[in-house]
């Protein structure tokens, strides 16, 4: 036992394989496909307006439904993949997603539609606040930056290919929103692979006592016979970790992360899910306002790419902060002079910035929590920041009614500067990452 390693020890010393970059790309399409999902809407709700006649705070409502949903199955995500392992929950999540995608399809109301919405987040939250905490569990620490900052980036891929799919279909009949739901669920067809590549996380086995199902994975992983003498636990406590013992000790990392992830997610979700329509509503038609989206969207790509390449050379807080300051700045001038050739084109600088954030978040929130509580800590951290997410498209809603497209973005520019105080100066207060 003398020469016993920890399983995070054991993998730190360990290459990357075939495996990991297979869960590499689970976890990017996760996220690809849940970002699209919420993307879609953005691209739905100026036709819903017309068909429906709905109110520009029945579209925020619909917009903000889906992070109604995300909290709860977040918050139960968290609790279930630490107290019963990670693997399941994630499929889980993807099975209910891809149900509410066809349900949405099915819509012909807006109560109908505010319902799916919800029951779409429950599936989204479940799944996606899983995916890093799981995943870089395999990967020695290294490397775990740019791997949860290249998973993330896959984000931007789904808000783009929404953005290109939204465009093909939605302007071209009247059921073309119809379409594009039933299209975000066909990852439905994902999960045989996803069952079959997936292990259950060692580390999580190992603190569960369950060394010699730790040890069979990592032989499976690493393709040579791994003895459970040859690993111990992590961490010494074996108990079921449980909400009294999460905020006596992890209080401090709780308000820390889910502050930044508050007005990250406020920023971020006023912004995209309102930028359609913001530009219908500045004179554009819908098929005009819809391809005008596409580069901001596409913009996300080298934002969070570029981000996850940084993090390992610079520390992800410093990331953070630099792709704040810059969002906040052209945030700014966008409040200043909201024209619509204006939007077009900053709207690109914004899209990239603010992912340069995301990326950066993904990458160390799951790292500030201890393995025992990491499922735990990053599904309430989430959960309370989607409450920025669920109040944003509302806010915006109704803020454009009274200041236009600079009352908007004036709000986003507001918010995002609370987020660069809390990075550089509560944050790094944190000393757990």
């Amino acid at each position: 036992m003398t020469d016993s390693k920890t399983v995070s020890a054991f993998i730190d010393q360990c290459k990357l394989n075939i495996f990991h970059y297979r869960i590499f790309f689970i976890g990017g399409s996760g996220y690809f496909f849940d970002a699209m999902d919420v993307a879609s809407i953005s691209f739905i709700l100026p036709v819903l307006k017309t068909q429906w006649h709905l109110s520009n705070v029945q579209l925020g409502a619909i917009g903000s439904a889906t992070f109604v949903g995300y909290i709860i199955g977040a918050l139960s995500a968290g609790t279930f993949a630490d107290r019963y392992g990670r693997k399941n929950i994630m499929i889980v999540g993807l099975i209910l997603y891809c149900l509410s995608a066809f349900f949405c399809a099915l819509s012909g109301s807006f109560y109908q539609m505010l319902a799916a919405r919800c029951f779409g987040g429950l599936g989204i939250g479940t799944e996606s606040v899983i995916i890093a905490p799981f995943l870089t569990e395999f990967v020695p620490q290294k490397y775990r930056g740019r791997f949860a900052g290249g998973m993330s980036g896959f984000i931007s891929l789904g808000f783009v290919a929404a953005a290109i799919v939204g465009y093909l279909t939605v302007p071209v009949s009247p059921s073309g929103w119809r379409i594009f739901f039933g299209i975000c669920g066909l990852p439905l067809l994902l999960i045989p692979f996803w069952k079959a590549v997936l292990e259950e996380s060692p580390v999580w086995l190992a603190s569960r006592g369950r060394l010699p199902e730790a040890a069979q994975v990592l032989s499976r992983i690493y393709r040579k016979t791994i003895n459970s003498t040859e690993i111990i636990s992590d961490t010494k406590q074996l108990s079921l970790p449980h909400w009294g013992e999460f905020f006596r000790t992890q209080h401090s990392a709780m308000l820390a992360t889910s502050g930044l992830s508050f007005f990250l997610m406020f920023g971020y979700y006023a912004f995209f899910t309102w930028l359609p329509q913001l530009l219908v509503m500045s004179g554009e038609s819908v098929s005009s306002g819809i391809y005008a989206s596409i580069l901001p969207f596409a913009a996300q790509i080298p934002g969070y790419f570029g981000a996850a390449w940084l993090i390992d050379r610079l520390g992800a807080l410093r990331v953070a902060a630099f792709f704040l300051v810059c969002s906040v700045l052209t945030a700014l001038a966008l409040s200043i002079n909201p024209s619509v050739n204006m939007i077009k084109y900053s709207s690109i600088l914004l899209a990239l910035f603010v992912n340069g954030v995301m990326a950066s978040a993904y990458a160390f929130i799951p790292f500030v929590y201890p393995a025992r509580f990491r499922a735990m800590g990053t599904g309430m951290t989430a959960s309370l920041g989607r409450t920025g997410a669920i109040l944003a498209p509302i806010l915006i809603g109704w803020i454009y009614n009274y200041g236009g497209s600079s009352g908007a973005f004036g709000l986003i520019a507001t918010e995002l500067c609370i987020a660069v105080i809390l990075v550089l100066t509560i944050l790094p207060q944190v000393k757990n990452y």
